[in-house]
């Protein structure tokens, strides 16, 4: 009858109702209303998580009716009656429309049915009016990026795979077409121009002092890119992602756990041991610390930068959200704002973090296309773009981004 998420409804009670809404919070393009009567918000299979997760992640256009009773099921696994109340207090700070109706009822569909008038009512309210976000509800977050009505924005498209975006010290945005082997430029005008052609399997591209630009090409070097695009190899280097510092370049390596550093002039050392191959990683800001992600990890790792080069006291800090039932947290990407805080590219979106690894916000991606990487740009360096599959997406935050080549800047110490 319709394919616009505006015109659906999902209900259900009990394990219905975790259903009905979980469907909506994992595909909110296709379902935009949601009734739960006694649902089941506890731990039997994890929905017990979702009072977090409503106030971590960029709330969602799901309009919500909730209704238990104080004599619902209390279980090994959770509280019924707490859980839903758990519920509407997350659903309320975050900013979503939601209505509720508790009672004195149990486990059944007495109460739920003698209320469904009402709760229709309200959830078909304004129709053919698509349900909103109220902005600027969740005034408790103590790091908030967002900007009231600034959206994910396509600034360029049609390209075979888009990748590794990076801006030099101007603003101007580069990023990699891995597969058709160019590399392109966008100005702040959002004009995309051919920077370089048929310059290989460039993996990953970053600006480095001088803003010279860097790149990995092939998984087996190092190469450097002069202003007119020419490129020259720095060093041999087994590499497919790299961060360049005022010092030198740090990189992964494509088979072991182990992250590399080149200095300018070419030579590669070993700057440490990991426990699992790197994905993404970036400096804090200060150049006190390298974060590092894998694909399939949970937590980032710190590493104190001892000296360029040398990376110690590994740690795991970062805590990730991660998908449901899935043990990858699938990070693709990782850049760090002015304050110190990691944007980490994940399978649940955009999870920001505070300095102590703290996932303080999700950010909802562009597209359901895997993120392949993020860069801040513009020339107030405070658009976050992304790549993903053919494409080139851009969104104004609230922050600024840091240049892990410039000189290093102490952030203000972490709160709670």
């Amino acid at each position: 009858l319709s394919n616009q998420a505006g015109d659906r409804m999902l209900a259900g009670a009990s394990s219905g109702g975790i259903c009905a809404f979980n469907a909506a919070w994992e595909r909110p393009d296709a379902f935009g209303r949601v009734l739960s009567t006694i649902g089941t918000y506890i731990g039997l299979r994890g929905a017990e998580d979702f009072s977090t997760l409503i106030r971590k992640h960029e709330a969602k256009p799901i309009r919500v009716f909730l209704q238990d009773g104080s004599n619902d099921l209390n279980i090994y696994a959770g509280d019924w009656w707490v859980a839903n109340q758990g519920m509407l207090s997350a659903l309320k700070w975050a900013g979503y429309e939601v209505e509720h109706a508790w009672g004195k009822g149990g486990h059944n569909g007495k109460h739920g049915a003698a209320i469904l008038p009402d709760a229709l009512k309200f959830l078909w309210e304004n129709y053919p009016e698509p349900p909103k976000v109220v902005e600027d509800r969740a005034k408790g977050r103590r790091v908030d990026v967002l900007v009231a009505g600034a959206k994910w924005e396509e600034v360029s498209s049609g390209h075979e795979l888009a990748s590794s975006p990076t801006s030099n010290s101007a603003g101007t945005l580069m990023f990699c077409d891995l597969k058709g082997e160019r590399i392109y430029a966008i100005s702040e005008d959002g004009k995309t121009r051919l920077f370089a052609d048929q310059v290989g399997k460039i993996t990953s591209i970053c600006f480095g002092p001088n803003d010279v630009l860097y790149g990995c090409r092939g998984g087996k070097e190092i190469v450097r890119f002069d202003a007119e695009g020419n490129v020259a190899v720095v060093a041999q280097c087994s590499a497919d992602i790299l961060v360049a510092m005022p010092e030198g370049i740090y990189l992964n390596d494509v088979h072991d756990p182990v992250l590399w550093f080149c200095n300018y002039q070419g030579t590669v050392n070993k700057a440490a041991q990991l426990p699992f191959v790197a994905s993404a990683l970036a400096p804090t800001t200060d150049h006190a610390f390298m974060v590092v992600c894998g694909d399939d990890a949970q937590s980032t790792l710190h590493l104190r930068i001892d000296a360029p080069g040398r990376l110690t006291n590994r740690q795991r800090l970062g805590y990730l959200h991660m998908p449901y039932l899935d043990r990858s947290s699938g990070c693709t990407a990782i850049v760090m704002d002015h304050v110190s805080h990691p944007i980490v590219a994940t399978a649940v979106g955009l999870q920001l973090m505070d300095q102590l690894g703290r996932v303080n916000i999700i950010i909802q991606p562009p597209t359901r296309d895997t993120i392949t990487g993020l860069a801040f740009g513009g020339a107030s360096n405070s658009v976050l773009f992304a790549t993903a599959g053919e494409k080139v997406y851009r969104r104004i935050l609230n922050t600024e981004g840091a240049r892990p080549y410039a000189a290093p800047v102490q952030p203000p110490k972490p709160g709670l």
